[in-house]
């Protein structure tokens, strides 16, 4: 355990250092295909690789127990990363806690594919969802860039009248893609690996220059929140993103949507993903796991 993190946090410092994220898209692809060798998938957990709208999905479930909800998961990554092991073990950590199957949802990445096509995917195979489970039984969730696209995902929705899911649990959301503020920039500093710089790069690359960057699909942090679902926001107070979420909750109550809101004291971006099996990881899961079991009314295991 203590090498897989040192090794993390190379790979983090790592990255921190590269300043066009896009340009070196390759390198972290030979990262990620490392990193599956040293990041183990539970055993007892079934994956079961599918498609929903033609978008490749994978499904994974414990062998033990019967899921009785959907967690529609969309995975981080800049838009330039792909699925991978670690999403792949912390969804089965999510399976066994909420008692659900996860649905990861792999999308087209940058460079070759900027917005709208993660988005449209992403929405289309939701809409596929929903002709075969009860919306008041799907959770949508994401992280990071995922998490840009899980609440994108709701507002698009939303605009086309289609059901609602019973709520949406994000991970350090990526929800604004205009240029960052002061506090952002100075953040960057206690951030171990995301630049205002890697951000502008991916920004440029992911939003043509025909749609504004304030576009409410492309940072949901503009929409109009009224008539969302119940919302679980986690962030950690050593990220550049810490912004994002905290004003995105602000303006979602604001419309009267119900958020639970956790500040992560110490901690990175993502790193209750990264390192699921941590105590403080597996206390934001169980927390994770009864704000499911409220918005969907299933009972205990």
């Amino acid at each position: 355990m203590l090498i897989f993190r040192f090794f993390i946090h190379l790979l983090l410092s790592l990255g921190k250092k590269i300043k066009d994220p896009v340009k070196a898209y390759r390198v972290f692809h030979k990262y990620l295909k490392f990193l599956n060798i040293f990041v183990f998938v539970p055993t007892g957990f079934s994956i079961q690789k599918s498609k929903l709208d033609g978008t490749p999905i994978e499904i994974v479930c414990s062998k033990r127990d019967t899921p009785q909800v959907t967690i529609f998961y969309v995975h981080g990554g800049a838009f330039l990363m792909g699925l991978n092991n670690i999403y792949r073990r912390f969804s089965c950590l999510l399976a066994n806690a909420c008692n659900a199957q996860v649905i990861l949802i792999d999308y087209s990445l940058l460079p070759l594919n900027p917005f709208p096509i993660a988005l449209n995917q992403s929405l289309n195979a939701y809409k596929a969802l929903l002709k075969t489970t009860n919306p008041a039984l799907i959770i949508i969730a994401g992280d990071s860039a995922g998490g840009n696209l899980a609440i994108s995902t709701l507002l698009a929705a939303k605009e086309e009248a289609i059901c609602m899911p019973a709520g949406a649990v994000i991970f350090s959301g990526w929800l604004d893609l205009t240029p960052r503020n002061l506090n952002d920039v100075r953040r960057e500093k206690k951030d171990p690996f995301i630049t205002e710089c890697h951000l502008s790069h991916v920004a440029k690359v992911y939003v043509p220059q025909c749609i504004q960057r304030n576009d409410p699909l492309v940072s949901p942090i503009h929409g109009n929140f009224k008539g969302l679902p119940p919302l679980f926001m986690q962030v950690g107070t050593r990220e550049i993103l810490l912004d994002d979420t905290l004003l995105f909750t602000k303006k979602a109550q604001e419309k009267g949507v119900k958020v639970h809101l956790e500040i992560s004291q110490g901690q990175f971006h993502v790193q209750p993903i990264l390192f699921p099996k941590s105590q403080s990881s597996r206390k934001l899961i169980e927390k994770v796991a009864c704000f499911i079991r409220e918005v969907t009314n299933i009972k205990n295991k």
